[in-house]
Formats: structure tokens, C-alpha cells, sequence
């Protein structure tokens, strides 16, 4: 943009600031080096708002308007690029069982046959009409899998959590028209 207004930010395909931008990098600024960003930026992206005050950052961020009802505000940042699940949040244990009988049954394929407890399957789990599926019947008791059967997953480390993404650098204009307010 040939003339910015003063604190306006910018996408920007290239990975460099132009001269009179920077980087949305969070960086501090020094208050006497540029008053007329502070009186607009203030604290809002960080700083004491004594002797320096903070550009926004962008990194590894997507920019959100403020919410209505204030659920957002202008500066805040939320949100995690990785997440840890521990087990004391997702601790739980299910039993796997199986029929401990042999299949000793033809029965005509019915989804909705309630005899059929557990069948042998195809790997896209329907049958052609008229063909018949083998099952063991109710009588049959359960016995259950081994806990080495089965294992936790995840073992309290981090995972990504980000939507997919293009990265695009940002920048902030340093010098410009200050702008009006309507």
C-alpha cells in the first residue's frame, strides 16, 4: 500500500519488512520512538506503557474481529498451536470382550435380526442379499482381552492442534497518515 494509515497491518507474501513496517512479531518499541503508534496501540499487544508498548504477533496466530458481547477483545490472544492430554483428563478403561463360542450358525443377512449378537464380516461390513452370515448365538459367554491387548495411546505428549495453514507474514505500518476516526 503507498500510504498507509498508521498502524494499519498488511499481509505480505515476500519475508521481509519494507522500510517503514515491521514485523507482527510482538516486538517492544520504545514510546519516545514512535508516540503517534502508542496513542493508538497503547498495552494492548504488551509492554508496560511507561517506556515501551508491544506490536502485535502474528506468529503462528489467525487474526479474529472482536467478538459481540465483548467475548474477544482487541488484543487477546487464545488458543493453543499444541495441545497435552494427560490421563487425568482422559482417563477411562472399557473392557474389550469377544464371544468365547465358535460360530456354529448360517443365519440370512437382516440388519435388524437381534439374534445375531456377534458376526463375522466383510471388510465393508454388508453382504450381499441372500447371503448368509455365520454367528454365534447369545448362549455363549464373554470373556475379555488382555489389558496387552490394548494399550493407552498418546502417553502425555503434545499433539498438533491447528487448522491447516498457509503461512503469510504480516506487517504493521510504523509511518502514515494517522488515522481519522468517523
Amino acid at each position: 500500500m503507498v500510504n498507509p494509515y498508521l498502524g494499519m497491518m498488511q499481509m505480505i507474501a515476500f519475508n521481509f519488512p519494507p522500510v517503514h513496517w515491521a514485523a507482527c512479531n510482538g516486538a517492544l518499541i520504545a514510546v519516545n520512538d514512535n508516540p503517534a503508534l502508542f496513542s493508538l496501540l497503547g498495552d494492548t499487544f504488551g509492554g508496560d506503557a511507561r517506556t515501551n508498548f508491544g506490536l502485535p504477533d502474528m506468529r503462528g496466530r489467525a487474526p479474529v474481529y472482536q467478538g459481540k458481547y465483548g467475548i474477544v477483545q482487541q488484543g487477546q490472544r487464545s488458543g493453543f498451536e499444541d495441545v497435552t492430554l494427560t490421563n487425568a483428563q482422559t482417563g477411562h478403561n472399557h473392557d474389550f470382550q469377544v464371544d468365547s463360542l465358535e460360530g456354529d450358525s448360517f443365519l440370512p443377512f437382516s440388519n435388524s435380526n437381534p439374534t445375531a449378537r456377534y458376526t463375522i464380516s466383510t471388510a465393508n461390513t454388508q453382504f450381499p442379499t441372500g447371503v448368509k452370515q455365520f454367528y454365534a448365538d447369545n448362549s455363549g459367554g464373554l470373556d475379555t482381552l488382555s489389558s496387552q491387548s490394548m494399550g493407552t495411546v498418546g502417553g502425555n505428549a503434545p499433539h498438533t492442534n491447528m487448522q491447516p495453514t498457509t503461512v503469510i507474514g504480516f506487517i504493521i505500518a510504523l509511518n502514515g497518515a494517522y488515522p481519522p476516526r468517523n
